[in-house]
């Protein structure tokens, strides 16, 4: 179940890859590769993912699949908003991505647009 929620994979992080589009679903300090967790929830009514945090343990670059059509903005603890890179999935250029440096300990909210 928990690749369902979450794949990390050739440096790259998506959540809710395989998951129902009209189900709930929530999950907490799932581990990512790079030295990552990620905590996540998935609206099945409005079909979409919220609350999605990042805590980075190493201090590496972070590169995730945007779950929303209108792009993603990233913040640390502070409320800042985090400088990212736009990008696609080699070989699946629908699926769009946004890559960002972290630092260790920190934590960060990625938000729809």
């Amino acid at each position: 179940i928990n690749s369902m929620m979450l794949i990390s994979d050739e440096g790259i992080t998506k959540i809710f890859p395989n998951w129902y589009a009209d189900k709930n679903a929530k999950f907490a300090h799932l581990r990512a590769k790079g030295a990552f967790t990620v905590s996540a929830e998935y609206d099945g009514s409005a079909q979409e993912a919220k609350n999605v945090v990042i805590t980075s343990e190493k201090g590496k670059t972070m590169t995730l699949v945007s779950p929303w059509a209108e792009g993603a903005t990233v913040r640390d603890s502070s409320g800042n908003i985090v400088k990212t890179k736009a990008g696609t999935v080699p070989d699946w250029e629908d699926e769009k991505t946004i890559t960002f440096d972290t630092t260790a300990g920190e934590t960060y909210t990625v938000e729809k647009g």
